[in-house]
């Protein structure tokens, strides 16, 4: 039986749908279907498939446009909008106030300083004082604080170090397999969280002022940086060239030190902030 719909090949379609889920960041999950249907993983992470998708709704969505509508119904009862109404007051909350229980504590040796989730939510990395990162598996905390454990059932998957500084930020790369961290010892460093083994990273970026805050475009290509310096950095994470985001004509630059930098989801749009009180909004 030939599962191939017609112009487009099965392996095709699979490729899609594995780049679209590590663009998502279900690394681990598109490479368990890449060994069940025999297709070959590939490095790259991107939105194809989203893309198509939007588009053919786009169309469908054009051609019941254009198909004739019948007459409303007189003394019909008009619809419930499902959007929400800003203008509405608050509805005052209801029920008790939700109990939160503590599943898991690790320690790091100095102050631990940050901690990030990866999109997927499957891992949380921290960092310290100390110059160490722990790289957690949420899927191993399975038992409330205080319950025993087994070793091999430890949350605590891997420590990391190749900083000399403590670790001032934190950022999962889109597709999951990388975790990206900055230090006071001025440099950002690539770490391949995929390979079993393995403290140091395989990839560092230097510059002459102590970083404060990364993050990564949505395509994963750009690591975006902020520090003690009144600007912000884009590193290329292919070529390792770096570029000074200049603002325009009629805008200054930072007059102080940049404490935070984040992406739009779609990354059209870089935000800096800024000991000087200012918020920049940068158009990638």
């Amino acid at each position: 039986m030939d599962d191939d719909a017609p112009g487009v090949r099965r392996d095709e379609v699979i490729r899609l749908i594995l780049c679209q889920l590590s663009a998502y960041g279900y690394a681990n999950l598109s490479q368990a279907i890449a060994a069940h249907t025999g297709v070959p993983m590939t490095a790259d992470s991107n939105s194809r498939l989203a893309e198509l998708v939007a588009q053919g709704l786009q169309s469908e969505q054009g051609r019941a446009q254009q198909r004739p509508t019948k007459p409303a119904a007189r003394n019909a009862e008009p619809e419930d909008d499902a959007g929400i109404d800003l203008s509405r007051p608050p509805r005052a909350p209801t029920g008790e106030a939700p109990q939160f229980q503590m599943w898991y504590k690790t320690k790091h040796k100095g102050v631990a300083t940050t901690a990030a989730f990866s999109r997927d939510g499957q891992y949380i990395a921290t960092g310290s004082a100390d110059t160490s990162l722990k790289l957690i598996e949420v899927d191993r905390v399975r038992s409330p604080a205080g319950a025993p454990m087994r070793r091999e059932d430890k949350p605590v998957i891997r420590t990391l170090y190749n900083h000399e500084a403590e670790i001032t930020g934190l950022a999962f790369h889109p597709n999951g397999l990388v975790l990206a961290s900055c230090s006071a010892d001025r440099s950002a460093k690539l770490f391949d969280i995929s390979a079993a083994y393995g403290k140091h990273a395989f990839q560092s970026f230097g510059d002459n002022f102590a970083f404060r805050s990364i993050a990564f475009h949505p395509s994963g290509d750009y690591l975006a940086a902020g520090g003690d310096a009144p600007e912000v950095r884009l590193y290329n994470v292919h070529t390792e060239k770096a570029y000074l985001l200049q603002p325009g004509a009629d805008q200054g630059p930072h007059a102080a030190a940049v404490t935070q930098v984040a992406y739009a989801g779609g990354g059209a749009l870089l935000a800096s902030a800024s000991c000087d009180g200012s918020v920049k909004l940068w158009d990638g």
